[in-house]
């Protein structure tokens, strides 16, 4: 399965896109984004895991999205915008 996240704007990420894989490390300089883009990996990975929290019912409402659905599908891209929060 392959799985992206498009960000337009977080924080100081601007236009960037993280595939997910096992194992990641977020290397860089500092005032980057490492943080935020853990923060984001760790967050969308819990909705996956527990199913039914705050972010997963945010996307379901905003965007129509079945968290169970994208479990199956082989390629899924999620687009994050600070001013959809």
């Amino acid at each position: 399965m392959s799985f992206k996240i498009k960000i337009n704007s977080l924080g100081p990420i601007r236009d960037s896109e993280i595939e997910f894989s096992p194992f990641m490390i977020f290397t860089g300089e500092s005032n980057t984004g490492k943080s935020y883009s853990a923060f984001l990996v760790y967050y969308v990975l819990k909705m996956f895991i527990e199913g039914d929290n705050n972010l997963a019912y945010y996307f379901n409402e905003k965007y129509k999205l079945n968290f169970e659905d994208l479990k199956i599908k082989k390629q899924t891209h999620l687009y994050f915008d600070t001013k959809d929060f």
